[in-house]
């Protein structure tokens, strides 16, 4: 199973029929689509499947303090709807190149990850107001944030950023 389910804390639901009807732990639908998906501290494992840019309407991914590895999928960047992405404290080494693609992002956490460097088009997100990617290995320059008017706070501390 994608993540090593069969290993996570809390997986009630998880393995029958629909998400929204079968009330799966951390789901939160509306309307019968998923808008919500909070599985913070749950042993997810590996890289995050390429699958979740299905939930179209997700508006809140939350899959802190987990174990998940390799790059996050490129595809990710299909979440048109997604407004908070938290990914702190996993072993996460990218971010998606197109990261602006997420135009309604702007809450972005992936502190405490492996990160090497920082998207270009970071620069590009006009409604980000907050940006955590500390505790990283980000070597790379900060991109212009002129395009930033909403930005309220960006942590970039303990990296090694030139």
């Amino acid at each position: 199973t994608a993540t090593a389910g069969a290993g996570w804390f809390d997986r009630r639901g998880w393995v029958q029929g629909d998400p929204c009807k079968n009330f799966w732990t951390g789901v939160t639908c509306r309307f019968q689509s998923v808008v919500r998906l909070e599985l913070a501290q749950n042993n997810l494992k590996g890289p995050l499947p390429s699958s979740i840019s299905a939930l179209t309407d997700l508006e809140v991914l939350d899959l802190s303090g987990n174990q998940l590895s390799g790059p996050l999928p490129a595809n990710v960047t299909h979440l048109r709807a997604l407004r908070q992405l938290v990914l702190t404290n996993n072993s996460l080494t990218g971010l998606p190149d197109d990261l602006s693609a997420l135009e309604c992002l702007w809450h972005l956490r992936a502190a405490r990850n492996a990160l090497a460097a920082i998207p270009a088009t970071l620069g590009q997100m006009f409604r980000l107001r907050t940006a955590d990617l500390s505790y990283n290995s980000i070597a790379s320059p900060i991109p212009p944030l002129s395009n930033m008017p909403r930005l309220e706070t960006l942590q970039l501390q303990r990296n090694a950023i030139p």
